[in-house]
């Protein structure tokens, strides 16, 4: 095969994964985001989506440190996204007022195919493969699998009592969704609503997260193995051989130390670990209403 041939179909086979990030993120940010790129057998195509309070450092070292990365600032988003979000006004009030809707919105909107999202927070401790690809060739969107239901909603909002449903656990960290199923109408609807106004001001942080998983259980969604990719706790006792990959949460960010000096030289010439995704299931007000229970006690 000739150089030129080989070049091409490098990048034939590269992914563009998104992810957004500001200045507090950024030091995590370059140790997670180069294990992806690192340990993907997929070349990554990374491309930095600015909150809006990155500085002329951060982006030097973000475009210095990590391979193939570009960074997309907020003003260049803004004028992309904001005229596409002219006859969705709940979408663009969420938008102004949350950092976390240029993750649900902005990354969608601005991409031209499937969308591949990866959260700066995720350390990948050896090769892995198929993160970013349908199950079975089905699907509209997979995402990791939660220790909780982590979601902007009160019990009596889900379904069968309330009329939104989500699956169970989702954590929206690793996303693939589906460009043709991605329903700005839908996440119109679902950000006006009345009923959500106090639950919403209640638990901003989730609204994202909230919206991917309704999203996803109107289209047919997967969630990877938790096993394989998992959710950072207090005592990291679930990180196992089958680990592939840990969501450093903020709540348990400061764990992150523990893996500080995985050895990526170590873990060169180990073969990739093949990612799996199962059919995720659905949720309920009586789950919901335990997990409140829970999270009080």
């Amino acid at each position: 095969m000739s150089d030129i041939s080989a070049e091409k179909l490098m990048v034939a086979n590269e992914r563009t994964v998104r992810t957004l990030i500001g200045h507090q993120q950024v030091d995590v940010g370059l140790r997670c985001l180069g294990s992806l790129i690192s340990y993907s057998s997929e070349r990554i195509a990374l491309v930095v989506h600015d909150d809006g309070t990155l500085t002329p450092n951060d982006r030097a070292r973000l475009t210095s440190e990590l391979q193939g990365v570009s960074i997309l600032n907020r003003d260049e988003a803004d004028s992309v996204v904001l005229p596409l979000l002219a006859r969705y006004p709940n979408c663009a009030k969420y938008r102004r007022h949350h950092p976390l809707a240029l993750k649900l919105i902005d990354t969608a909107l601005i991409e031209t195919g499937d969308l591949a999202y990866c959260d700066s927070d995720i350390l990948f401790l050896k090769p892995f493969t198929n993160l970013y690809s349908w199950p079975g060739g089905s699907g509209a969107a997979v995402f990791m699998q939660d220790m909780q239901e982590a979601y902007s909603l009160y019990p009596w909002h889900a379904y069968p009592f309330g009329k939104i449903k989500v699956p169970q656990r989702i954590n929206s960290g690793l996303i693939l969704f589906r460009a043709s199923e991605y329903d700005l109408d839908f996440l119109e609807w679902l950000l006006g609503q009345p009923q959500l106004e106090h639950v919403f001001e209640k638990r901003p942080h989730w609204i994202e997260q909230t919206c991917w998983a309704a999203l996803g259980r109107r289209v047919g969604c997967y969630v990877w193995s938790a096993r394989q990719l998992l959710i950072a706790n207090l005592k990291m006792d679930h990180v196992t051989d089958d680990t592939v990959g840990i969501h450093f949460v903020a709540a348990y960010r400061g764990n992150l130390k523990l893996f500080s000096k995985q050895n990526s030289a170590s873990r060169a010439g180990a073969k990739a670990v093949g990612i799996n995704a199962a059919p995720a299931t659905g949720t309920s007000c009586f789950r919901l209403l335990a997990q409140d229970i829970k999270r009080r006690l």
